[in-house]
């Protein structure tokens, strides 16, 4: 630590006063003359110059330029302010302090409301519970079908080892697809569902439009063996339920290369239906319905079902085209309802491969999977893919649309 002799300071700087005193050793300090690390505080300052006064009998009144008026003047200044800051923080001080009583005495006051309420707070009774009785709802069952494209062959290897299908696989999961409905029906205690109606929406063979797709199973395999497996099923349900099978085609289906507007049912899918109609021609308690046009309106407990596969040209998102399917569902139900003075409660779409529902005024857009799953035009051109399943759900005739499940087939 760096030594300082004052004196000398003092000395050298003219004998200064106690004021002067302190300037001049802030403007040397600041000039670099005193060490930086040499510190003295106005006191010390003053002290120091007072007894070097006693020591050179210099009478501070008596020198010429002492500003003791100055001097005193400061201190008062340095007193005010200490005085004014001290006073400010005593205030703060008691603000909190009423802050916090203020508190305690809410709190104190809650305590005893409590303490009040509880005292005529009288416990509930033991009741033990009367056996409810089981209730029984009536609702119709929808089982949607489509997108099977039976006959198409998927590659495991093209798909990462994600997803691999073939008529084979396509019979395996029609059979698991047939299981898990008898098991959700099974497992929906205190409904009674005396009534299925299987839609069917179509693209349910692979077709010959697509040359990549084209595989050993020819056309006409594709739809007599489809159309036997589907009757079968139809076939074990009808032991139970009463059923009605509606169905329209696809865009796989049609038998060319461009859309067609004009007979429609120039389709595969609508052979695959009419054999399914011919060979379950003997069960009393199903009925058919398989328009000639693209699409149809099917009553399910007193609401009106539009169904259409739904292949239709929109801008899309993740491979649905959300606002396109909206669009196009407003144009039709409002002509619809101009046509045949008709509100359509619920759509129900196919094509688009993923299970979704659209919420609109007075119903909802109800989109169908696919059994399939995800294929090489989706993994290679959209970037994504899908799982194979299809959907469930009930119809209530206060209510609508009800419960409703996803059918996974993998």
């Amino acid at each position: 630590m760096s030594t300082f002799n004052f004196e000398k300071f003092w000395l050298d700087a003219g004998k200064p006063n106690q004021y002067e005193a302190e300037v001049e050793f802030k403007a040397q300090k600041a000039a670099g003359k005193i060490p930086e690390d040499v510190n003295l505080n106005r006191k010390a300052i003053r002290t120091a110059v007072k007894k070097l006064y006693a020591k050179y009998g210099i009478n501070p009144k008596a020198r010429t330029g002492v500003k003791q008026t100055e001097l005193q003047e400061r201190d008062f200044n340095d007193n005010f302010l200490e005085l004014t800051y001290l006073k400010n923080q005593l205030k703060i001080r008691d603000n909190e302090i009423k802050r916090l009583s203020d508190m305690a005495a809410c709190d104190y006051t809650l305590v005893r409301m409590f303490e009040e309420s509880l005292e005529r707070f009288e416990p509930v009774p033991c009741i033990v519970p009367e056996q409810l009785k089981q209730k029984t709802t009536s609702e119709e069952v929808v089982i949607l079908l489509s997108d099977i494209h039976y006959g198409e062959v998927v590659s495991s290897s093209a798909m990462l080892d994600s997803n691999a299908y073939d008529t084979i696989i396509a019979r395996e999961r029609l059979n698991k697809w047939y299981n898990a409905i008898r098991s959700i029906l099974n497992k929906l205690n205190g409904y009674n569902h005396k009534k299925i109606n299987l839609f069917l929406i179509g693209d349910m063979v692979n077709g010959m439009i697509h040359e990549e797709l084209k595989s050993g199973t020819c056309e006409v395999d594709q739809v007599l063996e489809l159309a036997e497996i589907i009757s079968n099923i139809i076939f074990e349900l009808s032991k139970e339920f009463d059923i009605d099978v509606c169905g329209v085609v696809g865009n796989h289906g049609r038998m060319t290369k461009k859309p067609s507007f004009k007979k429609k049912y120039n389709n595969f899918d609508y052979l695959v239906y009419k054999f399914i109609e011919v060979r379950c021609q003997n069960l009393t308690n199903v009925t058919f319905n398989f328009p000639e046009a693209g699409m149809m309106i099917k009553e399910v407990n007193g609401y009106n079902f539009l169904l259409r596969h739904g292949d239709c040209k929109a801008q899309s998102f993740m491979g649905i085209p959300f606002y396109g399917i909206q669009r196009a569902s407003s144009k039709i139900t409002q002509t619809i309802a101009y046509l045949k003075d008709m509100f359509i409660h619920y759509e129900v779409l196919g094509h688009f491969h993923t299970t979704n529902v659209l919420e609109k005024v007075g119903g909802s857009i109800i989109m169908n999977g696919t059994l399939k799953g995800g294929d090489e035009f989706a993994l290679e051109s959209m970037l994504t893919s899908c799982e194979a399943k299809q959907t469930i759900f009930g119809v209530h005739k206060e209510h609508g649309k009800t419960w409703q499940f996803d059918v996974h087939c993998n």
